[in-house]
């Protein structure tokens, strides 16, 4: 029994170690196809939609700082409002809505958010869980959205350790069905916009390359934080 026990201590050992390795090759692929994003040469994806689709910055930021307002701090409420303040616009402002939150979000698609995500969340970069922490940035509003871009470490007194705003992704189409019923046979809002897309485009990341080595000296506020 006592050499059982020695053996599988050992296999313990072996593995967790094995899973270190693994896990920090991972990481160093994922970094390293980060940084290259700032010098790949490849033909970027549109970043915009025309001015007959999208919404206009204005109405937008007035939409999501007003639900924002009625309903601080809680996320599911404010989408909640949001979705009903939405249907009752027309259906084209709707798909302009859409389409200036793609937008926004490809905006994000930027160095400084990704070292956030990576000091608040983790080391390693969900596509996923940063899709839905780049919707949680722009449900704080326009001052919130362009602070986080411009340097997140001004945002360290605000920010807490979890956020998940995969609520903002489907408000507009949540809007369009509630203002149209639920069994529309029009095409929802994220499909009509596709042209201009945060998951499928091709886009090189904005700003320059912050490796993790630097968080420290970079954001000196969010690493004391976190």
């Amino acid at each position: 029994m006592k050499y059982f026990l020695i053996i599988v201590g050992v296999i313990a050992v072996v593995l967790f170690i094995g899973y270190q390795y693994l896990n920090y090759k991972f990481l160093n692929a994922q970094e390293a196809s980060f940084k290259e994003l700032a010098t790949l040469k490849f033909d970027e994806s549109d970043r915009a939609f025309p001015d007959s689709i999208r919404m206009k910055d204005k109405q937008f930021w007035s939409l999501i700082e007003e639900s924002e307002a009625k309903h601080p701090n809680k996320f599911d409420a404010q989408m909640n409002y949001l979705t009903q303040r939405l249907s009752t616009l027309t259906n084209e402002e709707i798909i302009g809505f859409e389409a200036t939150l793609k937008e926004k979000m490809i905006e994000l698609w930027d160095y400084n958010l990704k070292s956030l995500y990576q000091i608040v969340q983790d080391e390693y970069v969900s596509t996923d869980g940063f899709i839905y922490y780049r919707f949680w940035i722009i449900s704080n509003g326009k001052d919130f959205f362009q602070r986080a871009l411009a340097n997140p470490d001004l945002l360290a007194d605000e920010i807490q350790a979890t956020y998940d705003g995969q609520g903002l992704m489907v408000v507009a189409d949540n809007a369009f069905k509630l203002k149209n019923g639920a069994n529309t046979n029009l095409e929802l809002p994220r499909d009509v916009t596709t042209a201009v897309h945060y998951d499928f485009g091709n886009y090189r990341m904005s700003g320059d390359y912050i490796s993790p080595s630097d968080f420290k000296d970079k954001f000196p506020k969010l690493v004391k934080k976190f």
